[in-house]
């Protein structure tokens, strides 16, 4: 029998926040919530996208995010049922290196500095390990995301052989960067690193941490 992916999920941190966990293996059979996915990724990326070579059209995004081998992890507030983050995962091969691909982790503005995109990140490991039988995560993560960067390098996450590389071309020494990097780490690094990052205020970057 197979196990329901919602009885991997461990949510009592969020509980604690007054927040629910709603998990959808189709995002088009919920257009409310998957309304508020984009809604907060154009709120959080728009700018960084539309500086990068990917640009920005509402459409193309929107079909993106509606891809059905997407999963999608969503965090709810109990009362008001505002999306406050979530996380978009998609079992698949990046460089011929079965994986969970993070497409998504996105926080809003004010739930930041709650260590939900920590939370997520550690149950995007248990979901790759558990379910989908993985053992690793990889992501893209714009170079001008600095912060976003340092948060992933604290879960072990550095940048993959299949990745663009830095281009050293200014005779100063100036590294002129890709638009984005290709990140991966092991779900084992992952999650012994999680118990110690969610005892931790170490999320303070979370909020604009995307995939393009």
């Amino acid at each position: 029998m197979t196990i329901p992916i919602d009885d991997f999920i461990d949510d009592d941190f969020v509980k604690s926040q007054d927040l629910s966990v709603v998990i959808l293996k189709n995002i088009n059979k919920n257009e409310d919530i998957k309304k508020k996915c984009f809604n907060l990724v154009k709120k959080n990326m728009f700018a960084m996208y539309k500086r990068s070579c990917f640009g920005w059209e509402d459409s193309e995004k929107l079909k993106e995010m509606s891809l059905t081998p997407l999963v999608y992890v969503c965090l709810l507030h109990e009362q008001s049922k505002e999306l406050v983050a979530f996380t978009s995962l998609e079992d698949t091969e990046e460089d011929n290196v079965p994986c969970l691909y993070m497409y998504e982790l996105q926080v809003c503005l004010k739930y930041r500095a709650h260590k939900l995109g920590s939370w997520l990140t550690y149950q995007a490991a248990v979901l790759a390990h558990e379910y989908f039988q993985k053992d690793y995560i990889f992501l893209t993560v714009f170079s001008e995301n600095k912060k976003a960067m340092s948060f992933y390098k604290k879960f072990g996450f550095k940048r993959h052989t299949s990745s663009p590389a830095a281009i050293r071309k200014l005779r100063s020494g100036r590294i002129i960067e890709p638009d984005y990097y290709i990140f991966y780490s092991s779900v084992a690094t992952i999650t012994r690193r999680s118990k110690d990052i969610l005892t931790k205020d170490l999320d303070s970057a979370t909020g604009t941490i995307s995939g393009a």
